[in-house]
């Protein structure tokens, strides 16, 4: 069965976002037979990230994880086929807790852990700031790998259209549960490993990263998709 995680980064129980997060989630699974873990402030704890540069990028370690619900989040994003993350806008950035969600991950930043999974970012704005959160979100979820398969920017002045937006985001969705579209990296994301690559490769052998790198073979693959398919095949 298909697993799909969804984060909506809010807090207010009345919030459009939440509302629109609901909608879609129960939209798919009136239509699909998958598995959604429906994660947010609510119902999962994420504490602010304690954990230093050092610690996350050269020992790999996020001392919150094992203090809340960080470790099975983290278990949740790598076992899922799809992942759905909603923010609303707030001064054309995303909200506090997608803020802290994306900074609970960021150790994987350099790892391409999301590398095989597609993404969908939805955004609501009360008149504007949309874009600028879509393609943060775009960028960040990117470079970990994750392959951006559709971006829902809903604005409350034209919500008459919101379930036009979320049905549209369903149908990729079914596409990729059908089987219709395949994991495909982009240019963006070829650079960032070409880079990365050279990098981590005059790091210290005892460099969490470059440990990771050399484990997952990634030194190995002249590109990020020829190593994700290769990897997988076997």
């Amino acid at each position: 069965m298909n697993k799909i995680f969804i984060y909506a980064g809010v807090r207010n129980h009345n919030s459009k976002t939440l509302e629109y997060t609901k909608r879609l989630s129960s939209i798919i699974s009136s239509r699909n037979n998958v598995d959604i873990s429906f994660r947010t402030p609510f119902n999962s704890e994420l504490k602010i990230s304690n954990s230093d540069s050092e610690e996350l990028f050269k020992k790999g370690i996020d001392r919150q994880s094992n203090a809340d619900d960080g470790g099975i989040i983290k278990k949740e994003l790598l076992e899922s086929d799809i992942i759905i993350i909603s923010s609303p806008v707030y001064l054309q950035n995303v909200s506090v807790d997608t803020k802290n969600f994306i900074e609970r991950i960021g150790g994987w930043s350099h790892l391409f852990r999301l590398a095989g999974k597609f993404v969908v970012t939805l955004d609501v704005a009360e008149s504007n700031g949309s874009d600028n959160v879509s393609e943060y979100l775009k960028d960040i979820f990117s470079y970990m790998g994750g392959q951006i398969l559709h971006q829902v920017s809903i604005t409350n002045s034209l919500k008459d259209i919101a379930e036009a937006q979320l049905m549209e985001a369903t149908y990729k969705i079914e596409d990729v549960l059908e089987g219709k579209i395949k994991y495909k990296t982009t240019d963006y994301q070829e650079r960032a490993y070409q880079t990365l690559k050279l990098i981590l490769e005059n790091y210290d052998s005892e460099h969490f990263e470059k440990m990771y790198w050399e484990k997952k073979r990634l030194f190995e693959a002249n590109s990020l998709e020829e190593w994700y398919y290769v990897e997988n095949i076997k």
